[in-house]
């Protein structure tokens, strides 16, 4: 089976034209069929239904595209071998939500480069699992980064996983801020800021006050846990986010943990996910690493 014919399958069942396929490749458009022929002979089946305006894959073509992803990943990975040793360069595409673009990023990203100055990252802010999953599969983002309380969406190959306790607070001159043992009952009568309440954390947080028969009824709810963090350092309120999200803050004096007299129980995960059928460069190679040596140290988020 020659490589360049399932080169030529991979881009023709992108592009689902032959004659483009050509021209993308530097082939004509009878070389293009020529090498689709010869790759169908050699599997036995029929990759593509030739149509008048175009081709289109048939079942068997789809089932194919795996397998063409994996032996052409297997080829790169090959060519690759001699350059083990060159330091990472290139650039690395992340997708993620606010609070750990604005929170967590930043830090592991300045580690990263300190040590491989070479790569350059861009990091993609959204909130939609299957946008991940859709990035993941075309290979637009390299990396996913997600907080979960519960269920998990995201299908893609897990390198590197963390727990982060969540935590309530206020601002530090507030008067549940030295106070022991707070009854959840006052914590959610307090002016509330939220996140947004029906996405990641922020539903189970509610689904767990609400089996214990509390509820809030937030002043404000914004997508960006900054903006949280900055109205309740300007204007007061109690508020509940992850703990890494606020660990400057209560560091520097800002904001104080409120001493809940129960905790609620909300653990979350924050996982990284890479599409396992990709075939994993220097740059990537280098923060894979990375990101594993963090959970095998037991790094705090």
């Amino acid at each position: 089976m020659e490589i360049r014919n399932v080169r030529t399958f991979m881009m023709a069942a992108e592009l689902l034209n032959f004659t483009k396929t050509g021209e993308a490749l530097g082939y004509s458009q009878a070389s293009v069929t020529a090498q689709i022929r010869q790759l169908e002979n050699e599997l036995g089946v029929r990759l593509f239904d030739r149509l008048k305006n175009g081709v289109i894959l048939t079942h068997e073509g789809r089932r194919f595209i795996p397998y063409a992803t994996s032996l052409l990943n297997a080829v790169e990975e090959a060519e690759n071998f001699g350059a083990e040793d060159v330091e990472p360069e290139g650039n690395i595409v992340i997708v993620t939500g606010t609070s750990i673009s604005d929170n967590l990023l930043p830090g592991i990203i300045g580690d990263v480069c300190r040590d491989w100055p070479k790569l350059r990252f861009q990091v993609r802010v959204m909130d939609d699992a299957e946008a991940y999953n859709a990035d993941l599969d075309d290979g637009t983002a390299d990396f996913a980064v997600s907080i979960k309380a519960s269920t998990e969406m995201i299908r893609h190959q897990v390198f590197g996983e963390f727990s982060c306790k969540t935590v309530f607070i206020c601002r530090s001159d507030d008067k549940l801020a030295g106070k022991k043992k707070v009854p959840l009952e006052e914590i959610v009568k307090q002016p509330f800021i939220t996140t947004d309440r029906d996405e990641n954390y922020g539903h189970d947080f509610e689904r767990i006050l609400s089996s214990k028969g509390l509820y809030i009824d937030p002043i404000a709810e914004f997508s960006s846990t900054t903006a949280v963090m900055n109205i309740i350092a300007e204007r007061g309120g109690v508020t509940f986010l992850p703990e890494y999200v606020v660990r400057t803050g209560v560091n520097n004096g800002t904001f104080a943990v409120i001493d809940a007299e129960e905790d609620i129980g909300l653990d979350l995960l924050i996982r990284f996910y890479r599409n396992s059928a990709r075939w994993v460069s220097p740059a990537m190679r280098a923060f894979i690493d990375h990101i594993k040596s963090m959970a095998d140290n037991d790094v705090q988020l």
